[in-house]
């Protein structure tokens, strides 16, 4: 067997691989039989794993208070807000969209007891997305608000049914760049994290999940007046939906994220929208940020891997053919976990999310296609004397 026939093979067999893989990328099958596992498995990725079953237990975060709004009222919320800014908290963000008018008098005590709060976050919404899924508008509140600061509170996903891992930290909507709810509240409470946030130019962030809700100091709704608030001088208080309390969990205002145990076939959305923004907060204030691996690196160290185990496949393939399947299929195996795990390091020790797929995607190919490879170099031989290691086992 000529070494460098064996390496051409090799490359050669390697590129049959990623052509097999981008057929099934690129080529829109339909197979409905296949619907259920697209359905248990939807937009699932390996960190999954990561999140909601290796990544050790964080501290609660006393930089951040949520307060559960509940089912409020506009006339309660005033009086909750009141209650709040008594303690001299540093910031406050309401993550509560005012879109309507309702009952005047209740509007006017709620638009004077904002405009009245110096140092408050108040939530809009992107709106109006055009069909290259940009968008053109801002929703803010019918409210009568004066200097108030805005933070969008959008989230990035296909629908509500799939897991909230990316957000936008900023948005430039025509001339003008509008904060994220959190990057907003960051900016009054931390201007050096802010900063650090806006060098990063990133278009997405991957959310650095840390955090349930119990790892965050939170005062239920009817709570507000049996607590000694004086903890909250200096704090960011969040105020936003936990339930109706915080013992009952309910579908309205929740998001599947990667935090959620059961990361297949989910039943029931994990974390309210408010905690999620509460930890991309924990996040910027931390500088603790994941950063995703190029799309072409990830591509090119699956050709390299794929390649050093199509060249021992090969090898077995053609000398010691009747233990092809008992040892690829164990490489496979042990490849496969190393893989996995080499990936969860990767996260936890240099916050680095790369893309298994490709590379577990074109091992798993790799046997099978070399089948194929054979039977294709193996005619060039006969019929035009093309040199291969194929052929002659």
């Amino acid at each position: 067997m000529q070494r460098k026939h064996l390496v051409r093979d090799s490359i050669g067999s390697t590129i049959a691989v990623f052509l097999v893989m981008a057929a099934f990328a690129y080529i829109p099958f339909n197979l409905k039989i296949l619907n259920p596992i697209k359905h248990g498995l939807k937009d699932f990725q390996f960190s999954d794993i990561y999140f909601s079953k290796i990544k050790s237990k964080a501290p609660i975060d006393t930089n951040i208070v949520i307060v559960n709004i509940g089912y409020n009222n506009r006339y309660q919320l005033a009086q909750q807000l009141k209650a709040i800014k008594k303690h001299n908290p540093a910031v406050i963000g309401v993550d509560v969209l005012f879109r309507s008018d309702k009952d005047p008098i209740i509007d006017s005590l709620l638009q004077a007891e904002i405009n009245n709060t110096p140092n408050l976050v108040m939530a809009s919404y992107l709106t109006g997305e055009d069909d290259n899924h940009r968008f053109t508008g801002l929703d803010t509140t019918t409210l009568n608000l004066k200097n108030r600061q805005w933070g969008f509170i959008n989230f990035v996903g296909k629908d509500e049914s799939y897991p909230v891992r990316k957000i936008k930290p900023f948005y430039t909507l025509g001339e003008k760049t509008e904060n994220s709810f959190a990057a907003a509240i960051a900016q009054m409470f931390d201007e050096e994290g802010y900063k650090k946030l806006k060098e990063r130019h990133k278009e997405f962030e991957i959310i650095n999940y840390s955090r349930k809700q119990d790892q965050y100091l939170v005062i239920d709704v009817n709570d507000l007046e049996q607590t000694d608030l004086s903890f909250l001088k200096g704090k960011i208080v969040l105020m936003g939906f936990l339930g109706p309390d915080v013992n009952t969990q309910v579908l309205e205002e929740s998001r599947f994220t990667p935090m959620n145990k059961k990361y297949s076939g989910k039943s029931f959305p994990d974390m309210y929208g408010v905690v999620i923004h509460a930890n991309f907060l924990s996040s910027i204030l931390a500088q603790d940020y994941i950063n995703k691996v190029p799309f072409w690196l990830s591509i090119v160290l699956a050709f390299i891997i794929c390649f050093i185990h199509v060249y021992f496949f090969i090898k077995f393939y053609v000398g010691q053919h009747k233990f092809y399947h008992l040892v690829t299929k164990i490489i496979q195996l042990l490849t496969f976990i190393l893989m996995i795990y080499a990936s969860f390091m990767f996260l936890s020790w240099f916050g680095l999310d790369v893309d298994m797929g490709a590379i577990l995607g074109s091992i798993a190919l790799s046997v099978d296609v070399i089948y194929f490879y054979d039977g294709f170099v193996t005619w060039l031989h006969e019929k035009y004397g093309y040199e291969t290691v194929f052929g002659h086992h």
